[in-house]
């Protein structure tokens, strides 16, 4: 067949594919870790990746019922990577912060923006704004907060409000994060816990404690008024289980598990605690996330709740 024979929606289609791979690209450069897997991914169809998905090593996996004792892979996120990649992405992070272009970058990949970033920190502006309402201070404590980015959007998002911000981390985080901001607290100890404050957050962290209901509790007992936990991902039928990630094309070497949680049981967990929920967000949007062999694909929520 001719160029000039082809149907009026080959050239679209072809299209679409060459900014998909563009972004691969870009991708690639970033992580030096996409791969010719990850690239087939973006060529195929959605039919035939996924087939391929059930064939190959996916992505993501399910693991068991239970978090695993002594498996290495608890400890993904202290990979030497995790730090590198942030600090890699920290100049256009706090640039994009402290400009007035829309915040749609995650602590790990800045080369363009994303949507499902941009929904969470957006989030995060409304749970801040309310917690701060009649305030000229806020007290907060991130537990996994990284690099202290919540602190920056914070201060980017209410300027006329003064953050007392507290990030709970792993110590190499705590290190990168004192020379980045100084003004806020880094800790990677449990004191942090003894004091209160108005907010208390965990974004994209809960998941990766083996004992999350101890965490829960924790969080809990140190939030004055407002619990703000964003993007767990949750399902409604299954159990609560555990899966892997291979986050290799994204950057990173290593290996991580983390938590699917069965919602009913996330919310009794956190209103046993004596708080009450005051909203539920999509953080990811309408997006399922499939796991290879699991009983059932998860939606990735937030949750606000409030002190009763």
């Amino acid at each position: 067949m001719k160029p000039t024979d082809a149907p009026a929606t080959v050239f679209p289609a072809l299209r679409s594919r060459a900014r998909v791979l563009v972004h691969a690209y870009k991708r690639a450069i970033w992580s030096r870790a996409v791969g010719a897997r990850g690239i087939a991914r973006l060529l195929l169809p959605p039919i035939v990746a996924r087939m391929a998905s059930q064939v190959g090593g996916a992505e993501w996996e399910y693991v068991a019922d239970h978090w695993p004792q002594d498996d290495r892979r608890s400890f993904g996120w202290d990979d030497s990577t995790v730090l590198r990649s942030m600090l890699d992405n920290w100049e256009p992070y706090k640039r994009a912060v402290d400009g007035t272009e829309p915040l749609a970058f995650s602590p790990w990949f800045t080369d363009l923006p994303d949507f499902k970033a941009h929904n969470v920190l957006m989030t995060y502006g409304y749970v801040l704004a309310r917690a701060a309402h009649r305030k000229t201070r806020l007290s907060v404590l991130d537990w996994g907060g990284a690099l202290g980015h919540y602190a920056a959007v914070g201060n980017a998002f209410l300027p006329e409000v003064a953050l007392d911000f507290t990030v709970k981390e792993r110590a190499d985080l705590c290190t990168g994060g004192r020379a980045l901001l100084p003004e806020v607290s880094f800790t990677s100890s449990d004191d942090c816990f003894r004091r209160r404050y108005d907010l208390v957050m965990a974004n994209n962290s809960l998941q990766y404690a083996p004992n999350w209901q101890a965490v829960v509790r924790q969080l809990a007992d140190a939030a004055e008024s407002w619990l703000f936990v964003m993007s767990v991902p949750v399902v409604h039928k299954a159990r609560s289980f555990v899966v892997v990630q291979r986050p290799q094309r994204h950057g990173l070497e290593a290996d991580y598990i983390s938590w699917v949680f069965n919602y009913d049981e996330f919310l009794r967990q956190v209103t046993g605690s004596g708080f009450i929920l005051q909203r539920e967000f999509l953080a990811f949007g309408t997006d399922r996330q499939h796991y290879r062999k699991a009983p059932e694909a998860s939606q990735v929520l937030g949750f606000l709740f409030r002190r009763t």
